[in-house]
């Protein structure tokens, strides 16, 4: 991927204020389409998705961008503890072979310098050896491979919009409905920004979210190409196990209380909660992300 100095797609997910401020820009070069998907920890049922992107050159008001929202519920893609606890033995066995293999490379040396004749075929024999134990080492195979499976889930289009002057906008679901215990609703959005409905293409396609994409199909050649900013509003989706939801609800009352956190000079409190605020936004969830162009 090649972003611009300083505005890697990272940015817009990160826990620092300043580089989510910052947002993400691709080399001046490169041209849409353009593909950002989020991956979830768990499903979401999505509220609101708020998309910024950047402002307009010369070809404002003349060129026409597209931004589309596609969603995901391929449950696949879902953590597993299995799946790490068994990529944690397979990089223990591959540390163990590793130290296993310097051993026999060194045995090799030592042999090699006490009979020159035989160093070849001493190497030869235990290259083999190793050729023929590789197989074994490790089980890549059976281990399913995320990004794969990310590019094989099938997306569903789920909110269109053409801008041609407009930078902001908001695609709200309009039957959300806040539940025990997230009961309290997003902040509105910005009167300026412009809003877009979200479109169900069946109860998963909103209700329980696993991946979400945001798509620059095509635009204006002279505007920088990128997302300055990206808020994805929800909750625990109706399917979500208990022990996640509970988990969610810990996180989540740990930021409300650094919202209230009182602040000594006034002069940094309405910067001091914005900051706050924004970190609630991003680590409600604690989105597990993944990037693709």
């Amino acid at each position: 991927m090649l972003c611009a100095d300083g505005y890697d797609v990272t940015n817009i997910v990160s826990a620092d204020p300043a580089l989510r401020k910052r947002g993400f820009k691709l080399e001046y070069f490169l041209r849409p389409p353009l593909h950002v998907t989020l991956k979830f920890g768990f499903p979401v049922e999505l509220c609101r998705v708020d998309v910024e992107l950047w402002p307009w050159g010369m070809d404002r008001g003349q060129a026409c961008k597209r931004l589309e929202i596609s969603t995901s519920s391929d449950t696949r893609v879902l953590p597993s503890h299995g799946q790490s606890h068994q990529q944690e033995q397979s990089k223990e066995q591959m540390k163990d072979q590793n130290i296993k293999n310097r051993q026999m490379h060194e045995h090799v040396l030592s042999q090699s310098q006490q009979s020159n004749g035989h160093q070849w075929s001493i190497q030869a024999r235990q290259w083999d050896k190793v050729a023929q134990d590789g197989p074994q080492q490790t089980d890549f195979k059976s281990q399913p491979n995320s990004e794969s499976s990310c590019s094989e889930s099938e997306f569903k289009l789920v909110a269109r919009c053409e801008l041609r002057e407009e930078t902001q906008v908001s695609f709200s679901h309009s039957n959300f409905h806040p539940r025990a215990p997230f009961l309290s609703p997003p902040p509105p959005p910005l009167t300026s920004c412009r809003q877009e409905k979200l479109w169900s293409r069946g109860l998963p396609s909103l209700g329980a979210v696993t991946q979400l994409r945001v798509t620059v199909p095509f635009g204006g050649s002279a505007s920088s190409l990128g997302l300055k900013t990206l808020a994805v509003w929800g909750q625990p989706a109706r399917c979500c196990p208990t022990e996640e939801v509970e988990r969610v609800k810990r996180l989540h009352e740990a930021n409300e209380k650094r919202v209230e956190r009182p602040v000594v000079f006034a002069p940094h409190v309405r910067q001091t909660t914005q900051t706050l605020q924004d970190r609630l936004r991003y680590r409600t969830f604690e989105v597990m992300y993944h990037f693709s162009l």
